[in-house]
């Protein structure tokens, strides 16, 4: 895992939910990951807030990325993948 940002449009700092992308994800060739803000939290009040994951596969350097458009943490749904899955 590489990091994971939840409102970084609206201004909230970079990697700040990764640790929790990585305790939900880390390990696995495909994961599933909802974003839900109750768990997160809110950043920023008042701003609809976008998600960005960015994650390496094991044996690889490539960094890939995933990303959910503003209102991502209504329990949206960013699929992280390693391999053909």
């Amino acid at each position: 895992m590489v990091s994971a940002t939840y409102g970084g449009n609206c201004t909230a700092p970079a990697g700040n939910v990764t640790d929790d992308l990585k305790a939900k994800c880390e390990g696995k060739n495909v994961c599933e990951y909802v974003i839900d803000y109750r768990l997160l939290g809110d950043p920023k009040k008042g701003c609809a807030k976008d998600y960005q994951a960015k994650w390496t596969c094991a044996g690889s350097s490539e960094v890939h990325d995933a990303s959910v458009p503003p209102e991502a943490g209504t329990l949206k749904v960013v699929r992280l993948a390693c391999g053909s899955n």
